[in-house]
């Protein structure tokens, strides 16, 4: 190998290099989209809905009881039927 072949390949890798680093900032501090992981908050939130909604009362009345929106509660309620069967 050359010297010229030589500094051409450092040169293709250190413009690749500088490439990828570009790339790299655009994705540094990016929020992930979709919703988030069932977190703790999630989970007590959901325990807490199961509670209620296995103690007999309706979506309007867990609504009415908590801060959850309906929007929520039927989120829930979806998530229950999948794990519960």
């Amino acid at each position: 190998m050359t010297i010229e072949e030589a500094e051409k390949i450092i040169y293709d890798l250190k413009k690749e290099n500088a490439e990828l680093k570009a790339e790299l900032a655009r994705y540094i501090g990016k929020k992930p989209a979709g919703r988030r992981a069932h977190d703790e908050k999630w989970r007590a939130n959901y325990d807490l809905w199961v509670a209620l909604y296995e103690k007999g009362h309706t979506i309007m009345e867990i609504t009415n009881m908590t801060d959850f929106s309906r929007r929520t509660c039927y989120r829930y309620l979806e998530y229950y039927k999948k794990t519960h069967g």
